[in-house]
C-alpha cells in the first residue's frame, strides 16, 4: 500500500508538462519584428479576402495582405533575416487560420518587384485612418508600426508572467513539503544523538540533592528553540485546536508557510503590469490593466487547483515525508482554497470592469453571459465562493453529512464547468485541470482498493464464513456510548492511534457517506480452523476474549492471553492457537451526537437488548502512529469522549515493561460514561504498579454520587482495586485537571538526564491547547525539546 503513495507524483509530472499548459511558442526578437507588421496591417480589410475565411485566414491567405506584410518586413525588419523572422507568424497563421502564409519571402519580393518595382514604391498608409477596402499593396506608418511592437512585447512578457508567476506556485509546494522533511530529519538527527549518549545517571539527584543542568550542545540549543518558537506554539495566543471565528488557527511554522503562500499570491497577482496609452489592442490604460489582472488571476487560480486537490487527498506521499498529519494537509488545503477562490473572484471583476471601460456600457458584457465560456465561468465562481462558506468551521462541525454532501457534489461541478469554460483555448489551461482528476481518481481509488480488501467477504455471498464480516452495534442508556464492533475481512497495520472511515449503507440513502472513527481497541478471534482441540472447534465469542494482543495482561478479567504459548484462554481455560490466519475484531467506542451517530442510536433503542447486527464497511488505517517503546515516561491526557484515542495506546501498551511507566488522565462530565468505560475496557489496567488511572469529574461531587454507592465510579473503582485512592494507585478527583501540575510532576519523575517522556493528548480543542501551551512552556526551562514529545490525536476535515 505504501508504493501506491508515489502514483500521484508521477501522474502529476506527466499531466504538468510545461507544453499542455502553455501551448503557443513565443516568439523571438526577430520574430516579434515580423508579427508586428502582421498586427498593424491586421486591422485593413484586402480586395482579394475571401468572404467564407475567418479574419486569420483571410489576412494569411491574401495576396495583398501577404505582400504587405512583406514590404512591411523589408522597411523596418531588414536587419533580420526571413528564416529567423517568419516563423511565428507561419505558426500563428496554420493554428488559427489552417495555413501558413500564401507567399514565401522570395514570391512576395518578386511579386512587390514586378508590380511596384521596389518596395520603396510602395504606398505608406496609416491603417487607424483607412476605411475602405484596400486593392494595393502597403506598409504601414512607421509610428503605429512601433505601437504594434510595444504592444506584443508588452502582451508577451505579460503572459509570460501570468504562467511563470503559475508554475511558481508548485515551487512553493515543493518548498513547504521540504520544510517538513528538513523538520523531521533534524528532529531525527537529534533524538540519535541524545540516544548515542547513553542513560547518564543523575546522581544528585539519586540522592536528594538538587538536579544537575543537563550538558546541552549546539544541536539541542537550535532544537529548543526551533521547537519552542516555530514548530510547536499557535501562531498567537494559545489557540489552535479551538476556533477562532470560522476557523482553526495554525501552528507557527504552518502559519509561516502559509502567510509567505499567500503574500506570494497577493504579490503576483500584483505586479509586473505594464500599460501605456496607444495600445493597439486596448488603447486605455484602465482596459489593459483590468485585462491583465484578469488573465493572471485566472492563471494562478487554475495553476492553485492541483495543489488544492493534492492536499484533499487521503492517500498522499507527502504525510509520510513529512510527517505531518492530514490534519495539517487539510489546513493547506482550506488556505489554498481560500486563496483560489480569492483570485477567481478577481479574475471575475476583472472581466467585468474590462468590459465595461472597453465599451462603456453592459450591452457586450451581456452578450458575454450568454457564451458558453464566459457563463460556465460565472458558474465556477459562485459555486467555489458558495462552497467556501459551506465550508466554514461551524457548518463542518454541527452539519457534516451536508458539508460533505456539497463539498463533494460542488468540486465536480466546478472542475467541469472549469474544463467548459476554458475550452476555447483548446486544452491550453487543461494541464492544470487533469491533475485533479488525477488526483481525485487515484485517491478514490485507492480508497475503494481499501474497501474491498477489508470488506470483500460482505460482497461474497456464497462464502458460509460470512460471519467472519459481522458488524454488532450495541448502545449503553447510562453511559450514552455506542460500541461498534467489526470483523474485517482483511486486517493490516492494525495498531493505535489509528482511524478508520465506517460506512453504513443501511442507515441512510447516500450509501456513500462515511465518518473517521479513531480505533479504541482491537482482539484476536481465532476461528474454528485455527484451534486444534474439541472445545475450540468453533469461534470464541468476542466476550471470552482480552481486549489487548498477544500479551500476558494480569489483572485481566475472563481471559489471557499466554505469550508463551501463542494462545488465547477461554474462560474454560482452553488453549486456542492464535494462527495468522486468526481474524482480528476491531472495536470502535462512540458518543452519539447528530447525523449518523443519532440514526444509529435511535435504531439501537428500537433494537431487542439495544443490540443490532449492521453492515458496515470499513476503509483504513490512517493516520501515523506515536511510537511509546522508546519513552521512559508516557502522560496521557483525554478529555470527553477523546477516550477512544487513548485506550488504544493503553491496549498496544502491554504487560509491564521494565522502566516504563504511565499515567492515564481522563477529565469527563458524565460518571455513568466514565463508569462504563472503566468497567469494560480499563478495567484490566487498574492493578498494574506501571500505569495510573486519574479520573477528573467536572460535575457532579463525591456526596452526588454517594446515594447510589454499587454503581458510581469511585465504587466501581474500589471493586476493582484494593488500591484505588492510594497516592500510587487509580484515583477520583472532582473537578478540572491542573495541566501544568501534571506536566510538572511528571518532568520531575525522569531518573535520567536523557529520559524522554511523551505526551498524548486527545480530547476537546481547550484541553489540547492546554497542554500544547504548558509543553511550550517547559521546553528549555525544565527540559529539553528533544527529551519531550507531543502527540495530539485529532482529527481534522
Amino acid at each position: 500500500m505504501q508504493a501506491l503513495r508515489f502514483l500521484p507524483v508521477l501522474a502529476a509530472g506527466f499531466l504538468l508538462l510545461p507544453q499542455s499548459v502553455w501551448a503557443d511558442p513565443t516568439y523571438n526578437e526577430p520574430e516579434l519584428c515580423f508579427f508586428s507588421c502582421y498586427e498593424a496591417l491586421s486591422v485593413l480589410t484586402f480586395a482579394d479576402f475571401n468572404a467564407n475565411d475567418s479574419a486569420t485566414a483571410a489576412e494569411c491567405d491574401s495576396t495583398l495582405a501577404v505582400s504587405s506584410i512583406y514590404a512591411c518586413y523589408q522597411t523596418y525588419c531588414s536587419q533580420y533575416t526571413p528564416d529567423e523572422s517568419v516563423g511565428y507568424v507561419n505558426f500563428y497563421c496554420a493554428a488559427y487560420g489552417l495555413t501558413p502564409l500564401s507567399l514565401s519571402y522570395d514570391e512576395a519580393v518578386e511579386y512587390i518587384d514586378s508590380h511596384y518595382g521596389s518596395v520603396s514604391n510602395v504606398s505608406v498608409v496609416d491603417p487607424r485612418l483607412i476605411t475602405d477596402v484596400v486593392n494595393t499593396t502597403v506598409v504601414p506608418v512607421e509610428d503605429y508600426f512601433l505601437l504594434n511592437v510595444d504592444t506584443l512585447a508588452i502582451w508577451q512578457h505579460e503572459e509570460y508572467l501570468h504562467s511563470s508567476f503559475g508554475w511558481s506556485m508548485y515551487v512553493m509546494a515543493v518548498g513547504v513539503v521540504l520544510c517538513g522533511v528538513i523538520n523531521r530529519i533534524f528532529a531525527l538527527i537529534v533524538h540519535y544523538a541524545v540516544a548515542r549518549s547513553g542513560p547518564l545517571v543523575d546522581v544528585e539527584r539519586a540522592k536528594g540533592g538538587k538536579p544537575v543542568p543537563p550538558n546541552r550542545g549546539f544541536f539541542t540549543k537550535i532544537h529548543n528553540l526551533w521547537t519552542k518558537h516555530i514548530t510547536l506554539p499557535a501562531m498567537f495566543g494559545y489557540r489552535h485546536s479551538q476556533p477562532w471565528a470560522f476557523c482553526t488557527i495554525p501552528t507557527r511554522l504552518q502559519s509561516i508557510l502559509l502567510f509567505v503562500y499567500v503574500a506570494l499570491n497577493f504579490i503576483f497577482c500584483a505586479v509586473g503590469y505594464h500599460t501605456f496609452e496607444g495600445n493597439t489592442y486596448w488603447t486605455l490604460p484602465a482596459s489593459q490593466l483590468s485585462r491583465y489582472l484578469a488573465d493572471r488571476t485566472g492563471t494562478i487560480a487554475y495553476a492553485n487547483l492541483p495543489l488544492l486537490w493534492l492536499f484533499a487527498s487521503r492517500n498522499d506521499l507527502l504525510l509520510w515525508l513529512t510527517g505531518w498529519s492530514f490534519s495539517t494537509f487539510n489546513v493547506f488545503h482550506r488556505y489554498v482554497a481560500r486563496v483560489a477562490t480569492a483570485e477567481a473572484i478577481a479574475h471575475s471583476f476583472g472581466y467585468t470592469a474590462f468590459s465595461y471601460i472597453t465599451t462603456g456600457n453592459w450591452s457586450d458584457y451581456h452578450e458575454s453571459l450568454t457564451q458558453q465560456y464566459y457563463a460556465t465561468g460565472v458558474a465556477a465562481t459562485i459555486l467555489m465562493s458558495v462552497l467556501i462558506g459551506l465550508s466554514m468551521h461551524p457548518i463542518r462541525r454541527h452539519f457534516y453529512e451536508f458539508f460533505l454532501a456539497t463539498h463533494v457534489t460542488f468540486s465536480i461541478a466546478i472542475i467541469v464547468l472549469l474544463f467548459y469554460h476554458t475550452n476555447i483555448f483548446e486544452g491550453e489551461y487543461n494541464g492544470y485541470l487533469w491533475p485533479c482528476v488525477g488526483f481525485w481518481v487515484f485517491d478514490r481509488g485507492v480508497r475503494l482498493l481499501r474497501i474491498v480488501m477489508l470488506n470483500w467477504r460482505v460482497f461474497y455471498l456464497k462464502d458460509d464464513r460470512l460471519k467472519r464480516n459481522k458488524a454488532t452495534a450495541v448502545y449503553d442508556p447510562e453511559g450514552d456510548i455506542i460500541r461498534l464492533t467489526v470483523r474485517p475481512s482483511t486486517t493490516f497495520a492494525v495498531g493505535a492511534g489509528v482511524h478508520y472511515y465506517i460506512y453504513t449503507p443501511t442507515l441512510s440513502f447516500m450509501f456513500w457517506e462515511n465518518h473517521p472513527f479513531t480505533l479504541s481497541a482491537w482482539r484476536n478471534i481465532p476461528t474454528a480452523g485455527d484451534a486444534g482441540t474439541g472445545a475450540a472447534a468453533g469461534a470464541i465469542e468476542p466476550e471470552e476474549i482480552q481486549q489487548v494482543p498477544e500479551q500476558t495482561v494480569s489483572g485481566a478479567v475472563g481471559g489471557s492471553v499466554d505469550s508463551k504459548e501463542g494462545s488465547v484462554v477461554s474462560k474454560d481455560n482452553v488453549h486456542v492457537p492464535i494462527s495468522g490466519s486468526s481474524q482480528q475484531e476491531l472495536v470502535f467506542i462512540i458518543r452519539p451526537y447528530k447525523g449518523m451517530t443519532k440514526g444509529l442510536k435511535n435504531q439501537l433503542l428500537k433494537a431487542p437488548g439495544y443490540t443490532k447486527d449492521l453492515i458496515v464497511l470499513v476503509e483504513g488505517p490512517y493516520g501515523t502512529k506515536a511510537n511509546l517503546a522508546s519513552y521512559e515516561r508516557t502522560l496521557m491526557i483525554s478529555g470527553g469522549s477523546g477516550i477512544t484515542g487513548i485506550t488504544s495506546y493503553l491496549c498496544e501498551q502491554g504487560p509491564r515493561a521494565s522502566g516504563r511507566y504511565t499515567r492515564f488522565v481522563w477529565a469527563a462530565r458524565e460518571e455513568s460514561f466514565v463508569t462504563d468505560v472503566l468497567e469494560k475496557d480499563l478495567a484490566q489496567f487498574v492493578n498494574r504498579d506501571d500505569v495510573t488511572l486519574d479520573f477528573y469529574l467536572t460535575r457532579g461531587s463525591s456526596q452526588a454520587t454517594a446515594k447510589d454507592n454499587k454503581k458510581g465510579l469511585e465504587a466501581t473503582l474500589a471493586k476493582l482495586s484494593s488500591r484505588a485512592g492510594a497516592a500510587d494507585g487509580s484515583r477520583v478527583t472532582y473537578g478540572k485537571a491542573n495541566v501544568a501540575e501534571l506536566l510538572d510532576y511528571e518532568i520531575g519523575q525522569l531518573l535520567t538526564r536523557e529520559s524522554q517522556l511523551a505526551i498524548v493528548v486527545c480530547g476537546p480543542g481547550r484541553l489540547a491547547d492546554d497542554v500544547r501551551r504548558e509543553v511550550v512552556r517547559s521546553i528549555g526551562t525544565t527540559i529539553d525539546a528533544s527529551r519531550i514529545e507531543l502527540y495530539e490525536e485529532s482529527f481534522g476535515w
